[in-house]
């Protein structure tokens, strides 16, 4: 019984080490370590976002490229614009 305690003894502190170290290999830093990997991931997402973003703000600018190629949209934007100005200031 004595040397099956002992036993335990021993397992208990390797197993401790073993993960202790496994561990240490997962959070260390460098190109595979947890941290980084995680903020590539991070950037990855920003990037995700923001590419959708300048795609709707392409969208937009196309459609508005697309009213301005309209002359009456054009002149209808300029007698819209001019209104507000006093007459004795366009020539």
């Amino acid at each position: 019984m004595n040397n099956h305690h002992l036993f335990h003894q021993k397992k208990i502190p390797l197993t401790f080490i073993l993960l202790l170290f496994s561990l240490a290999l997962f959070f260390l830093p460098g190109p595979n370590g947890l941290i980084s990997i995680l903020s590539k991931i991070y950037r990855i997402r920003q990037y995700r976002s923001q590419i959708s973003r300048l795609k709707a703000r392409a969208d937009s600018l196309e459609k508005e490229l697309k009213l301005w190629h309209n002359p009456d949209y054009a002149a209808e934007f300029a007698r819209r614009l001019f209104r507000h100005l006093p007459t004795d200031s366009v020539k």
